[in-house]
């Protein structure tokens, strides 16, 4: 029996939704449900457009304008624009929706599209048609099957993807009388959260970690309040054992490492990958080595780098799927997995024979166009005859991607994402939040941003104090290690702290001088750049400046002091304010994390600006 239903636009009858007629979407009604209700009670129902409705009606458009400073007139203009052009227009949101209530402010741009119905058409909304996979039980080779595989079980460190109510804690609490607050905020809506996990592993909650591999992560200098809440005990043996760092650069979170191992970067390492999104065709994108590394090499001549610290490490413990004979082919064979060449030729050779459609030989001329003649010996030695120039094809070609011509069905994408789009979450509603025992709203709907424990931001940090508020956004140049780039530097060597002209001139405020920057947590101190770009009461800074390390600090490693330039700390880091969730308590600190989302907020924090 379905559980969705439909009331038929023809007759008002409730009919299962696979029923592929005409429904009526505007429905608030009492139905007579024999097997739903009491008898003669009546079953108060609405559809989930009504809904979303009820949940938009909550406030007047004026009062929304009031809240997010957009005049209403520009709302409405921008509302007419967006439904002027039937299914050929598209809402997106990324990381500007990183706030206290970044959620639902997602969740709603989302729906936009569900409402134009723009879903897999033409000029409309693409998600993604997926990839040719490397790694999987593949046509070639059997990645994901061996003897003495580790499944993984239990509880996820940052408490993800699990809901408290299932936890002995929850029942522990339950009987004694009050179940809520748990110790920390659960996700039981999403996946692995950055944003939780060390935090998870330093206060103890679920558990505790013995060792850290953090392969380039850097929460101390990316995760704002990171720093002030959660530094100690980063350098706190007693708690955290051992934290290795595998990582071509010393930066603000490895420096405080017991061991960093060198790592290649982009142009000296193998790699594929896949297109986040919006990609009509399926396509797998691989990296070659361009240049020798400059990292040392291991005994077998290996560069020194995460996969050959890893396999190393894997084979000293006698880990299962890793050296001799490890890795099976697709008769049974078996193959070693002991180099980083290993696992990414044979991935490749996945690629190739993907789908049953098998790729051509990449011919000499191909190999010397692109220069990957120089790879030929190496594909030779590693692969099957038969593999090495359809892995070579791939090479030459930067990774293998579907037909364009072949995309659409018509006006729709042939690669299709299938899911139903909800304007209402069943799966949500029936979530709580393990703080205050809510449920979570089951469609988009406004709240202000709130702490952890549901409490809005500005009752605990109010405006007389923080009047501005604080946003991030990425630089179009500089990425968060591109620092050392003398180029970018050239271009833009520092990032100034962008102001509204209003508020700088009532400010006494001009371009070029000194402010500071102060939060709840610290204060940053840079120079203001006066901007109209900028809305009233915003305070912008552009992401990827204000180091510490990454070169900008002389280290020494066997008593000889490294090369540091001062230039490379140009600028400043919005996350060195140090924005702690006064809410979580003393026992398990961490910066402001959204509650149902788990993204570690950067946009809204609260503020105040003087002169420096």
């Amino acid at each position: 029996m379905p559980d969705v239903y439909v009331v038929q636009a023809a007759d008002g009858t409730l009919v299962p939704h696979t029923r592929a007629e005409a429904a009526n979407l505007k429905v608030e009604t009492t139905l007579d449900i024999p097997a739903w209700g009491e008898q003669g009670q009546g079953v108060a129902v609405m559809t989930s457009m009504m809904m979303l409705r009820r949940e938009a009606h909550k406030k007047t458009l004026d009062e929304y304008a009031e809240l997010c400073g957009v005049p209403r007139a520009e709302i409405e203009a921008l509302a007419q624009e967006f439904t002027s052009h039937g299914k050929h227009a598209v809402a997106d949101a990324h990381g500007g929706t990183m706030g206290g209530a970044g959620f639902y402010t997602a969740y709603a741009i989302a729906l936009l599209n569900v409402l134009v119905g723009n879903l897999n058409v033409k000029g409309g909304l693409v998600l993604d048609a997926g990839q040719f996979g490397p790694f999987g039980p593949g046509p070639r080779y059997n990645f994901a099957q061996f003897p003495g595989r580790a499944k993984l079980a239990g509880i996820a460190l940052s408490r993800n993807n699990f809901p408290y109510e299932k936890t002995s804690e929850f029942k522990r609490k339950q009987a004694a009388g009050n179940a809520y607050p748990a110790q920390a905020p659960w996700y039981p809506a999403t996946g692995n959260l950055s944003s939780e996990m060390v935090a998870s592993a330093l206060n103890g909650y679920p558990y505790r970690a013995k060792v850290w591999f953090n392969h380039m992560s850097n929460p101390v200098y990316s995760i704002n309040g990171f720093k002030n809440a959660l530094l100690d005990k980063l350098k706190d043996p007693s708690i955290l054992p051992l934290v290795v760092s595998i990582n071509p650069f010393i930066n603000e979170t490895n420096a405080y490492a017991d061991y960093i191992v060198p790592d290649t970067v982009t142009y000296e390492s193998w790699g594929i990958s896949a297109p986040w999104a919006d990609v009509v065709v399926k396509s797998s994108t691989i990296r070659v080595p361009a240049v020798e590394p400059k990292v040392a090499k291991t005994a077998s001549g290996e560069p020194v780098n995460l996969e050959s610290f890893l396999i190393a490490v894997a084979r000293t413990l006698g880990m299962p799927g890793f050296g001799p004979g490890a890795l099976k082919d697709k008769d049974g064979n078996a193959h070693d997995l002991n180099t980083a060449t290993d696992f990414y030729l044979r991935g490749m050779a996945n690629i190739a024979w993907a789908g049953g459609n098998v790729l051509p030989d990449a011919s000499d001329d191909d190999l010397a166009v692109t220069g990957m003649q120089r790879h030929a010996e190496l594909l030779q030695a590693a692969l099957k005859p038969e593999e090495w120039r359809k892995v070579a094809m791939i090479m030459t070609r930067g990774g293998r991607f579907d037909n364009l011509d072949k995309a659409w069905d018509g006006q729709h994408l042939k690669a299709r994402h299938k899911p139903a789009q909800a304007l209402w979450s069943e799966d949500l509603i029936k979530m709580r939040h393990s703080m205050t025992g809510q449920r979570f709203d089951g469609c988009p709907t406004w709240h202000p941003t709130r702490l952890a424990d549901g409490t809005p931001m500005r009752e605990k940090f109010n405006e007389a104090d923080y009047p501005f508020l604080m946003t991030s956004y990425k630089s179009n140049l500089m990425s968060s290690m591109a620092i050392a780039v003398e180029r970018l530097r050239q271009v833009h060597p520092h990032n100034p702290i962008s102001i509204n002209r209003e508020d700088a001139a009532r400010l006494g405020i001009g371009n070029g001088q000194k402010i500071r920057v102060t939060s709840p947590g610290g204060s940053i101190t840079g120079v203001a750049i006066v901007r109209d770009g900028v809305m009233k009461g915003a305070i912008a800074v552009e992401y990827g400046y204000g180091h510490k390390e990454l070169g900008a600090r002389t280290h020494s490693i066997d008593g000889k002091p490294l090369a540091a330039n001062a230039a490379l700390g140009a600028g400043v880091n919005m996350n060195e304010m140090g924005l702690v969730d006064v809410t979580r308590g003393e026992q398990q600190p961490n910066g402001w994390v959204e509650a149902i989302s788990g993204a570690a907020v950067r946009q809204g924090l609260p503020v105040r600006v003087e002169r420096a």
